[in-house]
C-alpha cells in the first residue's frame, strides 16, 4: 500500500493506543508487527480492515467500561483492565496476517477476482473477531440476562457462552460494517457487478456473525465458567488468560472450615479466552474460503487445487 498512507496510520494508531492505554506495551509492539505485515501488502484494504477492527474494538471495549467490570470480579488484585496484551492482538489477527502474507508473496494480482480465496479468508476475520467483539463488550450493556449458547437457559453476565439479543444484533452489525468496508476497498475486477457486490458483502456479514456465535459455542464447551462463591459474580482474567481456580482461592466458612472461594460452573478448561478467538477465527476463515469455492468454482477442493497449481513455477499466482 501507499507508504505515506501507512506510516501516517500507524502513527496516529499507536499515539492513540499509548495516550488512550488500549493496549499494554507487549501489545503495542505486537500491534506494530502484525501492522507491519499489513501494510506490506500492495492493496490498502488489508491494513484497513485492521484499522476498523481495532477502531471499533477499542470503542466497544471503552464503552461504559466502568459499568461492565462491575459485572464480573477480576481473577487479580489489579482489578479489570480495558488494555489488551500482545496475546489478545495475535489471537484475533494472526489468522489474517498469515493469509495476507501469503496473498502479498503469492498473487500480487491487480484485481479481486473471484477466485481469490485468500482474500475471503481475510475479510472475513476481520468480520469475525469484529462481530465478536462487540457482541461481547456491548451485549454485557443489555438489559435483559444472557442464555447460555447450550441450553438457552438464563446465565450470569460475563458467562463464557452467553448470548443475548442486543450482543447478537451488535455483532451483526460489526460484521456488517466490515463487509460494506470491503466493498469499498477491495479493487474488484471488472466483471464484479453491484450485485454481486451486495452479495459478497452479505456474505461477509453473515459468515462473521456466525463466527462470532461458534465463538459462544466454543467458549461455552471448552473454556471454564469460574464464579465467585461469595459475590456470585463471573471471574475474569484480564489479557484475556484462564481463571486459576485452587486451593488458595478459599475463605473460612461459619464453621470455620475453609471452603473454595471459587467454582467452576460451566465448560471444560482446554482453551482460554484467547484460544477460543483464535480457534474461531481460523475456523471461520477456512469454512467461509470453502464455501466461497464451491460457491464460484463448484468444488471448494478443485478450487484450492487450482490456486496451489498456480503459484508454482515462478512463485506467484496469475490471476
Amino acid at each position: 500500500m501507499n507508504p505515506y498512507l501507512f506510516t501516517t496510520a500507524l502513527t496516529v494508531l499507536i499515539y492513540r493506543a499509548v495516550k488512550g492505554g488500549s493496549l499494554t506495551g507487549r501489545g503495542i509492539a505486537a500491534a506494530i508487527a502484525t501492522a507491519l505485515v499489513h501494510g506490506a501488502h500492495p492493496w490498502a484494504a488489508p491494513f484497513l480492515l485492521l484499522v476498523a477492527f481495532y477502531s471499533l474494538g477499542t470503542a466497544a471495549t471503552k464503552a461504559k467500561h466502568g459499568a461492565k467490570a462491575a459485572l464480573t470480579v477480576s481473577s487479580t488484585s489489579s482489578g479489570s483492565s480495558a488494555r489488551r496484551g500482545a496475546t489478545q492482538v495475535f489471537a484475533n489477527s494472526l489468522v489474517a496476517s498469515v493469509l495476507t502474507a501469503l496473498h502479498a508473496a503469492l498473487y500480487a494480482p491487480s484485481c479481486f477476482a473471484a477466485k481469490d480465496l485468500l482474500v475471503v479468508g481475510i475479510v472475513v476475520n476481520y468480520a469475525a473477531v469484529t462481530a465478536d467483539t462487540l457482541s461481547s463488550e456491548l451485549g454485557m450493556l443489555s438489559r435483559g440476562a444472557p442464555r447460555l449458547v447450550t441450553t438457552l437457559r438464563p446465565c450470569a453476565r460475563g458467562t463464557n457462552g452467553g448470548v443475548s439479543l442486543g450482543g447478537v444484533v451488535a455483532g451483526a452489525a460489526g460484521a456488517a460494517a466490515i463487509g460494506l468496508l470491503a466493498v469499498a476497498l477491495l479493487p474488484f475486477c471488472s466483471d464484479w457487478s453491484g450485485a454481486r457486490k451486495a452479495a459478497f458483502a452479505a456474505f461477509v456479514a453473515v459468515a462473521g456473525t456466525a463466527g462470532s456465535l461458534l465463538d459462544s459455542l466454543l467458549g461455552a464447551l471448552l473454556q471454564e465458567t469460574v464464579v465467585d462463591v461469595r459475590s456470585g459474580k463471573v471471574v475474569e482474567a484480564p489479557g484475556g488468560g484462564k481463571v486459576l481456580v485452587s486451593s488458595s482461592h478459599s475463605a473460612a466458612s461459619p464453621s470455620g472450615a475453609a471452603e473454595p472461594s471459587r467454582k467452576v460452573v460451566a465448560g471444560y478448561g482446554l482453551l482460554s479466552n484467547n484460544g477460543v478467538n483464535f480457534v474461531m477465527a481460523l475456523l471461520t476463515s477456512l469454512a467461509a474460503m470453502g464455501v466461497a469455492g464451491w460457491w464460484w468454482h463448484g468444488d471448494a477442493f478443485l478450487a484450492l487445487r487450482e490456486l496451489v497449481g498456480a503459484c508454482g513455477g515462478n512463485g506467484f499466482c496469475a490471476v
